[in-house]
């Protein structure tokens, strides 16, 4: 939402037939409702960690972000309504924190208020100090070039309660119903997630690398959206296809296929959703 002209990136893309959508914050989508229905925006998912209190903790600032973005979606839903349009489908995403844990029940509740068609959580992606540090060795060896965000995804979620978290989960399906995302589908244990990150959750191999493109705001390819340590080369200088196929993206497939995903990555959503 930082981009001027953002909205008619999206316009361009719906005049093609492509489906767009946004991540957001919501603090830049007051004053912006009618020119982002008329956009032909597909689909927005805005972010709200909690009530006003915990999510003006979360999302440090001076400014009330909290006022900003429930406004916003406010507008949002008015400006949807008055064009008669059923898009953009408007997604409240929550991601769980030891600060925002008990703040589930409150925040779904809140998400039906302000008229969201969907209301998600993540349980929250995250890796430990060691387990980076190893990862970043073993990626260095094999690749020959130093690992970027491992390190960002250093998190202490020991404070994080499981059956709590639970609980409240399963009384928010019971409230949402269909209309539930959890990111990751939560088909283990939560404990096991939260307080052993060494563990796999899965034996399924991470498919991202023969789905996706990830192209940087340079031009930079990637695979990986959340690890895009590995860079392929740039699509301002060469076609996509050939960077698809190129040494460097046969490695990182090959990689992923008899190695699996590396040791920071263990808590990687899209290794689910794929």
């Amino acid at each position: 939402m930082l981009r001027k002209d953002l909205l008619q990136l999206v316009r361009r893309d719906s005049e093609r037939g492509m489906a767009a959508g946004v991540n957001t914050n919501g603090t830049f989508l007051h004053g912006r409702g009618q020119d982002i229905v008329s956009s032909g925006l597909d689909y927005i998912l805005v972010s709200l960690d909690g009530r006003r209190e915990i999510n003006n903790l979360i999302r440090i600032g001076s400014r009330d972000s909290f006022g900003m973005t429930t406004e916003g979606v406010h507008e949002l839903v008015a400006a949807r309504k008055r064009q008669g349009a059923l898009c953009p489908f408007i997604e409240i995403f929550m991601t769980l924190t030891p600060e925002n844990q008990d703040e589930i029940l409150p925040t779904a509740r809140l998400a039906r208020e302000l008229g969201a068609d969907y209301f998600s959580i993540a349980a929250g992606m995250f890796t430990t100090p060691e387990i980076a540090a190893e990862s970043e060795l073993e990626y260095e060896a094999e690749f020959g070039i130093s690992a970027h965000f491992y390190r960002g995804f250093v998190r202490d979620v020991r404070g994080m309660n499981p059956a709590n978290i639970m609980r409240d989960i399963c009384a928010v399906r019971e409230l949402w119903g269909a209309r539930f995302k959890e990111y990751p589908p939560i088909t283990f244990d939560l404990a096991t997630y939260y307080y052993h990150p060494e563990q796999k959750l899965s034996t399924r191999q991470c498919i991202a690398p023969w789905l996706t493109m990830q192209i940087m705001p340079d031009g930079v390819f990637a695979f990986c959206e959340d690890f895009a340590d590995l860079p392929c080369g740039n699509v301002t200088q060469a076609h996509p296809l050939e960077l698809w196929n190129n040494a460097r993206s046969c490695a990182w497939r090959r990689r992923i296929r008899t190695k699996g995903v590396f040791g920071a990555e263990s808590r990687c959503v899209a290794h689910h959703l794929y």
